[in-house]
């Protein structure tokens, strides 16, 4: 069950809902060239349990890039997502490389498994989008087991938001990209 916390989680949820086509196509095209899926696994299972089979949460699943991954590699993979558009291109993908997942729609910040849950938490490209990364991040390590990996994969990529000198370098490195190219900036196939 999805709160309703504020306006801002659902901007969030919106942008990804009318983002989700072109993201998948961008991950698609992009990370699930088999050279980058190789070195995500590798850097995943390099620092995940040491166990033949994981029994994995994906939070923030988006297209399914790390459920794939992950399931092809023999994982039983538990994908989450807070809006369904993100989980229709995950299932699609999945079907597309032959793999099975379970996704699921939950918000992070309130999941719906029992405590101890999983022996590996993965996520990429989330918690700058959390309303309250402290109280998601405490309900990701509960459903964590004992001897458990959480691994996260993020950046800032809001900081323009905040700080005017990253703003500005952002705006002009925006406008030589169209000059150059004689098209803006496509973020996500959402412009």
């Amino acid at each position: 069950m999805l709160n309703d916390y504020s306006e801002t989680e659902k901007i969030i949820q919106n942008y990804w809902a009318n983002s989700a086509a072109g993201f998948s196509e961008f991950v698609n095209q992009e990370d699930l060239a088999p050279e980058r899926k190789k070195l995500w696994l590798s850097k995943i299972i390099n620092n995940a349990p040491d166990k033949v089979r994981l029994d994995v949460l994906d939070v923030g699943t988006g297209p399914g890039f790390f459920a794939i991954i992950l399931a092809e590699a023999g994982h039983r993979v538990t994908a989450i997502d807070c809006t369904q558009n993100m989980l229709d291109e995950a299932e699609l993908n999945a079907s597309a490389a032959g793999v099975e997942a379970a996704f699921m729609k939950m918000d992070s910040h309130e999941l719906d498994f029992d405590n101890e849950s999983f022996d590996l938490i993965v996520s990429r490209n989330v918690t700058w989008t959390l309303c309250d990364p402290v109280r998601a991040y405490k309900e990701w390590l509960r459903v964590l087991r004992p001897g458990g990996k959480f691994i996260v994969f993020d950046a800032n990529y809001g900081m323009y938001c905040y700080d005017e000198e990253i703003a500005r370098k952002k705006r002009e490195s925006e406008a030589a990209y169209k000059k150059l190219y004689g098209i803006p900036v496509s973020r996500n196939g959402s412009d």
